[in-house]
C-alpha cells in the first residue's frame, strides 16, 4: 500500500470486474451505477478499491460481460 502525506493510498485490484465491465460495456460510473441500481459513488469505491466488491455486484458485472443487454427492460 503506497503512502501520500502519511495517509494509506488503497490502489486497485488488477483484476477489478467493475472498471472492467465498465470499460467493455463503454458507459460512464454514472451509467454503470444506473444499470446496477447502485449510486455513482459505490461504483467509483470498487474501482478504487475503497469498498470490497460485494457477491452481488460481481454476478451482475459477470453477467453483464456475458450478456450485455441482459438488464434490457428491466426497470
Amino acid at each position: 500500500m503506497a503512502k501520500t502525506m502519511g495517509r494509506p493510498v488503497i490502489m486497485p485490484a488488477a483484476d477489478n470486474i467493475v472498471a472492467e465491465t465498465r470499460r467493455k460495456l463503454n458507459v460512464s460510473q454514472e451509467e454503470l451505477a444506473a444499470m446496477l441500481q447502485l449510486t455513482r459513488g459505490a461504483i467509483s469505491h470498487f474501482e478504487s478499491g475503497k469498498c470490497k466488491i460485494s457477491g452481488p455486484v460481481k454476478l451482475l458485472c459477470k453477467l453483464l460481460l456475458k450478456h450485455p443487454d441482459i438488464l434490457a427492460g428491466l426497470e
